[in-house]
């Protein structure tokens, strides 16, 4: 379901129906993201899900190239909060349980380095506005990690499908890279590109020759 637009981002939302538990999925645009991160704790990374996650080959998510695009198509611009060297873009969500009014996560997927990343984050009423927590926090008891993971795989799976059915229109081109490790990914002369290079030189000076006639 399409919600508001703000500076061409969609706040669209995604409801879970089909899991054991609903939960809502809704894109935050930078404004809201800001507010919500003031009063963030930082689940500690699950990096086995992250790897499994980059290496199907069944997901939209083994690809930057289409990943971006799927999710600019349903979600409108990425967010500006991403590394700017690793990485190119990010889009945060807020997750919600419709029978638990206190329930509030943020999960943001974001481009870093070679592939994609995946933090949550347990958004506390108690933590004093301006004062971040940097300082990893366990999984709690109603948001373990097999219902992360869940919430994971449903949105890839989801993104999977919705681009699958678009792939063949799409037409916009477009070129996004990470300079640490030299990866150009987008979409040009009616193919979708993923690239690594070895060499400093020649991975700006295909930069170049891409982006030109974009």
């Amino acid at each position: 379901m399409v919600g508001t637009t703000t500076k061409r981002v969609i706040c669209a939302s995604i409801s879970t129906t089909e899991l054991d538990i609903p939960y809502d999925i809704i894109r935050l645009d930078d404004d809201q993201l800001l507010k919500f991160m003031n009063y963030a704790l930082p689940i500690e990374p699950d990096y086995d899900l992250k790897m499994m996650a980059n290496a199907r080959r069944d997901l939209i998510s083994c690809r930057l190239s289409k990943t971006y695009a799927a999710l600019k198509m349903y979600f409108g611009e990425s967010s500006s909060h991403h590394h700017s060297w690793k990485g190119s873009f990010a889009y945060p969500f807020l997750i919600l349980r419709n029978d638990q009014p206190d329930f509030r996560y943020v999960l943001i997927i974001s481009h870093y380095r070679s592939g994609l990343t995946f933090a949550y984050y347990r958004i506390s009423g108690e933590l004093p506005a301006g004062e971040a927590q940097t300082q990893y926090i366990a999984p709690s008891q109603d948001f373990p990690r097999d219902e992360m993971s869940k919430i994971l795989y449903y949105l890839l799976n989801w993104l999977t499908g919705y681009f699958s059915e678009r792939e063949q229109s799409f037409r916009e081109n477009f070129c996004k890279k990470s300079d640490s490790d030299l990866i150009l990914f987008g979409y040009k002369d009616g193919q979708f590109f993923d690239r690594q290079y070895e060499d400093q030189a020649l991975f700006a000076k295909e930069f170049r020759k891409i982006i030109q006639p974009l």
